[in-house]
């Protein structure tokens, strides 16, 4: 049995649903819908949550009702919403067994009469900003450097976006072929952002649409697909000292691999500083020293090392008391630092009871703001029972039976859940208000 461990898990309660409206001929199909047909249809389906969702909006009220229609993804039926209406109804699927190169077929019935919507499914690459690193810190007027990588295939375009935080205002933008890894912005271009406390890099592999064909789907009717993509924010407050080495001022900067990680003894992450000269020349082959205030709450090792090309990197463990410490890199009368937070460590021991309605308790009681239980494996309709609170619930809490201040996210509409099987192994997330997560395997 697996014990408990600490991850971010994707926690699908209803999934954002993206309008999409195509363009296509006014007088017959076309594969874009038909201009004159009855309902417009715009769905969504997700590869990194295995989810679909549709909307259906009838365009002639003399139509089939909406609340009567049925959708369904290779065979299985979505299930339609209660809150659906003669003029339009919601529809949503979990557990799609998505995989590359199958093919999709969502199929619309209203009264005998269909549209189709068929397609290959594409590979679904996730894009990685390695740099800068999310949380880190900028110094606006130096070259921004945006690296980044996919755990797949490259897309066949990709848009690069800095953003500034506060107004979603778009400060730089650029569309690139997917082969591309990196992009410089000059420091001409970031010198006007040491205005902005904070800046967001965005990385995106863009969308994909599949239309419906048949009568019945109104100009426009689609499947979206919206690939996945990446977003670093980064700080641009000035934790980059200047000093005078000579006649000559430098810049130091420190950037970290994480920059939360557990007091547990054990953690730990890379700090990483680059110190540069006023026409942007590396420093090589000097000494950098690096130090952590407070003192008492993480190890340096090794404290000094020399620079190479600008850069020097170190490692930083965590010991054992929470909280935040600034890890500083100096030279010869200049130094920077990067802020690291040290969350305090909990290990969980987790209790599953027995029967179809197991009691569920947890040690220490610490209060979690999300709850999953799943049949172990990739399958359709694995998931059985989803929990989530604003203000949280405590130990213990009982499968099936939805404890005071949360709300049931699935199954819908208040279903109770599946029993728990004898055979099959479980697998339960308990999620804190932060997204960290602890899991536990369980079997009947």
């Amino acid at each position: 049995m697996r014990g408990c461990t600490r991850m971010i898990l994707f926690l699908l309660m209803v999934m954002p649903f993206a309008f999409f409206v195509g363009c296509g001929d006014d007088d017959d199909n076309n594969g874009n819908g038909n201009l004159n047909g009855d309902y417009l249809i715009l769905a969504y389906i997700g590869e990194q949550v295995d989810g679909f969702t549709a909307d259906i909006e009838r365009m002639d009220s003399t139509a089939t009702p909406c609340n009567q229609i049925t959708i369904s993804v290779n065979g299985t039926q979505a299930t339609r919403l209660p809150t659906s209406t003669a003029d339009y109804s919601d529809y949503v699927l979990l557990d799609i067994d998505y995989t590359e190169g199958t093919q999709m077929n969502i199929v619309v019935n209203a009264g005998g009469q269909t549209a189709t919507c068929s397609f290959t499914a594409p590979s679904y690459p996730w894009p990685d900003i390695t740099s800068p690193v999310d949380g880190s810190t900028f110094v606006t007027g130096s070259t921004m450097n945006i690296v980044w990588e996919y755990n797949s295939n490259p897309p066949e375009s990709v848009h690069l976006g800095v953003d500034e935080q506060a107004t979603s205002g778009e400060l730089y933008q650029g569309d690139f072929v997917g082969t591309t890894t990196s992009h410089s912005i000059p420091g001409s271009t970031t010198a006007a952002w040491n205005v902005y406390p904070s800046i967001v890099v965005t990385v995106d592999c863009g969308s994909d649409a599949w239309f419906f064909t048949g009568d019945i789907a109104f100009l426009g009717s689609c499947v979206t697909m919206l690939f996945a993509g990446a977003a670093n924010t980064i700080f641009t407050s000035d934790t980059a000292d200047t000093g005078t080495h000579g006649d000559t001022d430098y810049v130091v900067s420190v950037e970290l691999s994480d920059y939360s990680i557990s007091a547990d003894g054990s953690s730990s992450t890379n700090a990483t500083v680059y110190v540069e000269d006023e026409y942007g020349t590396p420093v090589d082959g000097e000494n950098v020293t690096f130090s952590a205030q407070p003192t008492g709450r993480v190890t340096i090792n090794p404290a000094t090392m020399a620079l190479s090309g600008g850069y020097a990197t170190t490692v930083v463990t965590a010991l054992t008391t929470p909280g935040d410490v600034n890890i500083y890199a100096s030279y010869s009368g200049f130094s920077g630092f990067a802020t690291l937070s040290l969350e305090e460590h909990i290990e969980f021991a987790i209790t599953v009871g027995a029967g179809a309605h197991p009691q569920i308790s947890w040690t220490p009681d610490s209060t979690f703001f999300g709850l999953v239980v799943r049949k172990e494996g990739v399958t359709i309709g694995n998931t059985k029972w989803i929990l989530g609170s604003v203000l949280g619930f405590s130990s213990p809490v009982t499968y099936g039976t939805v404890p005071s201040g949360a709300t049931q996210a699935f199954p819908l509409a208040g279903a109770p859940p599946d029993t728990i099987e004898i055979g099959p192994d479980y697998l339960l997330g308990l999620i804190t208000q932060y997204g960290d997560t602890a899991f536990q395997e369980f079997s009947r």
